[in-house]
């Protein structure tokens, strides 16, 4: 029983990895989001159809008033915040929601990205 519990924590706490899908809004067009992480922090990987790929980490959210105020455009409540950046020196901000909290966005996700200059791709 012991080495049960040792193995689903062990498998819990390593990193998984996995894609999502995501559309930006307004064209129509697929861009490619991928993650590695475990729980609610991780890497998040965004690559738009012009080429460009967004980076960084995600984390839980930590500020109550960005928190409602996504929640208020989102219609969701988040869980997870990504900062990302280009090479081209572009930001982008996510905001997306794991399924369960204790695996992370294994389980599967939604939410939205947005880019400094407004384009915004919704993930699901």
């Amino acid at each position: 029983m012991k080495r049960l519990i040792a193995l689903l924590l062990a498998t819990s706490l390593s990193g998984c990895a996995g894609t999502l899908s995501g559309t930006i809004v307004g064209t129509g067009q697929t861009a490619k989001v991928s993650y590695d992480g475990a729980g609610l922090s991780g890497t998040l990987q965004v690559s738009l159809p012009n080429g460009e790929i967004f980076s960084g980490k995600y984390t839980e959210p930590d500020n109550l008033q960005k928190l409602l105020a996504i929640q208020m455009k989102a219609k969701f409540t988040p869980n997870i915040k990504g900062t990302l950046s280009s090479s081209k020196g572009h930001n982008m901000l996510c905001w997306l929601y794991a399924t369960d909290r204790a695996f992370g966005l294994i389980t599967g996700g939604h939410g939205f990205c947005e880019t400094a200059d407004g384009q915004v791709i919704k993930i699901n």
